[in-house]
């Protein structure tokens, strides 16, 4: 059994790059990826676009959502090895937001993908 990988996104009001860099680690050939993205309530459309993403390629497995947080799991349904965990909340900055992914993060390994990359 190969290891999983955690891959974090941490991202804000940046909906022209989102959906590029989302699609960069969705096609890895390495299959046990576990994608966690941060988005810190962006107000551009940022968090609708990742929320559609993943609806449109993924089956939401868990979903929560409250007057200021949005957080849904899902698993990619052309591999179900590859999961999503998306959290859309304010955060402090961008070391908060990170620590968030870490925070959800499981696999034996993480790594950060920022937007754009």
């Amino acid at each position: 059994m190969q290891p999983k990988i955690s891959i974090i996104t941490v991202v804000y009001n940046d909906v022209a790059h989102i959906i590029e860099t989302m699609d960069s680690v969705i096609h890895q050939t390495y299959s046990h990826i576990e994608y966690i993205l941060i988005d810190g309530a962006s107000s551009d459309g940022t968090t609708e676009s990742i929320e559609s993403k993943i609806a449109s390629i993924a089956s939401i497995t868990h979903r929560r959502e409250s007057e200021d947080s949005l957080y849904l799991e899902a698993r990619l349904d052309s591999n179900p090895d590859f999961s999503f965990k998306f959290l859309s909340e304010r955060d402090t900055g961008i070391y908060d937001a990170m620590n968030k992914g870490i925070d959800l993060a499981t696999g034996e390994w993480c790594n950060f993908m920022n937007c754009g990359d």
